[in-house]
């Protein structure tokens, strides 16, 4: 008897965990100067970062929420000024992938054209096989707005997909 009350005592704990971890308590991003808004389930970290792409230095903006299922992350970064106006998209979008799959040792599975209200980008979906974990899968979209790139992405398990959903539906992109 007394076993079956602490099981169900954890069983209730674990459940109102995941219930807050995975979105119940949703947070919207809109950073100030910046044409978009998203949902994230939670409230993000923030990080600032610097990186050498080839076509000159960038910085990025990085807003992270991790939780049991999932992870996500926003990044805004921006293009110096003399890559912004001489490189092609092409090239803005494949360095700005290969840096994310780098980050998180992840594998491209597909790579396209996309569109969100008008506003064309790029869609990846990748995979993760983090040593001794579960397969991870994940998704990202990309949007170039003038001298900023805006990555919206997110990974988990499959237990996940239906928040990593929530978050891409929730964008929204203004001019």
């Amino acid at each position: 008897m007394k076993n079956s009350k602490i099981l169900r005592l954890i069983v209730t704990s674990i459940a109102a965990l995941l219930l807050t971890a995975t979105g119940s308590q949703a947070e919207r991003l809109a950073p100030k100067g910046h044409t978009f808004a998203v949902d994230l389930p939670g409230k993000p970290t923030y990080k600032e970062q610097s990186r050498s792409i080839g076509i000159g230095t960038v910085t990025s903006e990085n807003y992270i929420v991790e939780n049991p299922l999932n992870t996500y992350f926003v990044s805004i970064i921006t293009i110096p000024g003399f890559a912004s106006a001489f490189t092609p998209n092409s090239v803005l979008f494949g360095q700005t992938r290969d840096g994310m799959l780098d980050d998180v040792k992840g594998t491209q599975t597909s790579y396209e054209d996309f569109e969100v209200a008008g506003k064309e980008g790029k869609l990846l979906v990748y995979k993760m096989n983090p040593p001794g974990k579960p397969e991870r899968q994940g998704k990202a979209q990309f949007f170039r707005m003038g001298k900023k790139m805006y990555l919206f992405a997110t990974y988990g398990t499959s237990g996940g997909a239906p928040q990593r959903e929530a978050f891409f539906e929730s964008i929204q992109l203004s001019d």
